[in-house]
Parts: C-alpha cells; structure tokens; sequence
C-alpha cells in the first residue's frame, strides 16, 4: 500500500529527518500561498525569551503532513485517504495569521477597551482578567468536536484550500476526486457533521492525539531548547486505533499507549505552561493584541475582518494576502509611530508599539494581583 503513494523528493528537518513529499505536494509547497507561511513564526515573540524558537508555519505545516501519513499507515488507510490526510496536514495553516494566534485573537474576539482613557486602561484590564478568574468554569465535553468558525485561522484556510483556483486544481487531480478540497477543508476546520467527509480523517488532524499538536510539541520543544518534546511517539501512534462514538468513528488509544499518551499530554501542559503561557511573552503578545485590534477596527494598515475574509476567498493570487505576515505586523509598528497616522493614534497603542519594537515590556508593579 505505501509503494503506491510515489515521492519525487525529500526535505531534510532537523525534528522527523527526511520528509519525503510528492510532485502534487511540491507543487503546492512551492505556490506563493504556501511559501509566505516563510515569514510566519510559528511561536510569535516567543524567540524574545527562548532564542532558537525561530521556527516558522512553513517547516510545521511539511512535520504535520509527515505525521499524519504515519498515523494513516498505522490506522491502515487507503492511498486515496492517505493522500488526502497528507494535503491536509501539509494545508492547515495555510490561513494562519502574522505571529500566529497572536493577530487572530482579536479577530476572533474583538476587544472592547480601545476608547478608554490612557489613565484607566491598565486598570480597567485588570479589573476584567480579575472577573474572568473569579467566574472561571469548565464544562464536561459532551460532543465529538465543534468546527472553527467566523475568523479563525483554520476557516481562513478552508476559504482558501476551496476557492483559490491554483491550490483547487492541485488537490483534485492528486486525490482524483472533485470533492477533495471540501474534505480537506473539512479537516482543516474539524468539520464531522457532512455525510461526505470521514470524521476519522478529521481527527488525524484535529483531535487530542493529532498530528498537529504531535509536531508542535516536538518541534517547539526542540527550537526552544526545553525537554518537554520527549515522549514515545513511535508507541502512540502504533496503539492508535478506530473506535465508534454517536455512530461515528473516533480515534482511541489502546490500553498498551495510555503510558506514551499520558507522556505526551504531561509535556504538552509543560509546554505551555512553561513555555507558550511565560509572564515575559503574555506581556509582549498581549500588547501585539491590542495594536492589531485598534489597527483592524480603524481600517489602520491591517484589513478588518471582511477584507481578509475577501482575500482568503479570491481564486487568484492576492499580493494583499501574501504580504499578510510577521513583516507587515513590524512595519505597521513604525507606521503607526512615524507616519501620518500618528496624531490620530491613542497614546497607550503608541506606547505599546515603542516597547514591541525595542523588545521592551512595561514594569511590573509591586504587591499587584496582575
């Protein structure tokens, strides 16, 4: 079954070794869409605290493809699936934001704080992060899985896996199959709920145990310098297996991997607790957030949401699109600060651009909650 997928090429990466891809895949790899995910860090600023994490979505996107081809094997899938799981994992960050989740949370969830007082920001922000602490709960997961909607990055992605034209014709012709954009789109999104597209697939990418989060761990691990990347993946993925829930298939764990997939979720929340969640880098992205929001909602150099939803849907090549990177974040900074824009800029977003281009954060204040 594996002979009949053919690679044309391999790609060395310092976390898998070599990552065999084939000529569909190096079409795509080679796309503009693809290559901008280039400029793209995959942990933000988080290089301002852990040096080496210079690691970008780009080399991420070629680890998820690698792994989930290996879960796919495992799970003995067909070579239609697997080729399907292979351009899956290799396109779903293609609708990822500059510094990652750090420019998406604001189109996400708007903030609604820009129009306070300089004096009270800080203040007010705190009082708010006290109020979500104190009525924090969490709810038991009584469904297989919800789909990203609205502005995340993985919709963003759908959009373009199904209407740019280059990737479309790309990805019908490797999977013979006209539907194969949707599937893919599917997956990228966590999408169970069309007749159409195997929840299974989904899964491989979009579940507690996917190829996402396996090669993030890894690789996140390994540019940072942290241990928390180590754990049997080799014994995870052998005991990965189909089971059933709501008359749709799950993937599970056989009880021989419950040690290899508690390993790997013990590191994960190292991982962020330690690494992605540091005091240093909240700061820094939390002042990134308010920027990009005062920016999008003022039309200030980044889109508003409908532009960027106009450009992830343009069958084209959008130049727009592709300059939508860590570049154009750092720029917009000095735009803001030194162009024209700059006497109609509130003071605190001022502020915070001075202290993100001089790697700076503001002081902490002594015997305060946050």
């Amino acid at each position: 079954m594996a002979d009949d997928i053919v690679f044309v090429g391999q790609i060395l990466d310092n976390v898998h070794g070599f990552i065999p891809y084939t000529d569909a895949e190096e079409k795509i790899i080679e796309s503009l869409y693809f290559k901008r995910l280039q400029s793209i860090k995959q942990l933000s600023v988080v290089n301002w605290v852990f040096p080496g994490s210079e690691h970008t979505r780009f080399i991420h996107s070629l680890g998820v493809m690698h792994i989930a081809d290996k879960i796919a094997i495992s799970l003995g899938l067909t070579c239609q699936d697997r080729k399907i799981v292979r351009l899956a994992g290799l396109l779903h960050d293609i609708g990822h934001y500059p510094l990652s989740h750090v420019c998406e949370a604001p189109y996400k969830k708007p903030i609604f704080l820009e129009d306070l007082p300089d004096a009270e920001l800080c203040q007010k922000v705190n009082e708010r992060v006290l109020d979500e602490i104190e009525s924090l709960s969490v709810e038991g997961k009584t469904t297989l899985m919800t789909k990203s909607d609205g502005l995340h990055h993985e919709t963003i992605g759908a959009f373009v896996v199904k209407y740019n034209q280059e990737i479309r014709d790309i990805v019908i012709s490797e999977c013979n199959n006209t539907h194969a954009p949707e599937i893919i789109a599917d997956i990228i999104t966590g999408n169970v709920e069309r007749e159409e597209t195997d929840p299974l697939l989904v899964q491989i990418i979009h579940s507690e145990f996917d190829a996402d989060g396996i090669d993030y761990l890894m690789r996140d691990a390994t540019f940072s310098g942290t241990s928390f990347g180590s754990f049997e993946i080799d014994q995870l993925i052998r005991c990965l297996t189909v089971g059933e829930f709501e008359n749709k298939k799950i993937l599970c764990i056989k009880p021989k991997g419950i040690a290899a997939a508690d390993q790997y979720l013990i590191n994960k929340f190292f991982s962020y607790s330690q690494v992605v969640f540091n005091k240093h880098i909240v700061i820094s992205e939390w002042m990134a957030e308010y920027v990009i929001d005062w920016m999008q909602k003022h039309h200030a150099i980044f889109p508003n949401g409908k532009t960027l939803e106009s450009w992830a849907k343009g069958s084209g090549q959008s130049e727009e699109y592709l300059n939508f990177t860590d570049n154009m974040f750092w720029a917009a900074l000095s735009r803001i600060l030194y162009d024209d824009l700059s006497d109609l800029v509130p003071h605190h977003i001022k502020t915070f651009c001075t202290y993100l281009l001089r790697h700076m954060e503001p002081d902490f204040l002594d015997e305060k909650r946050i």
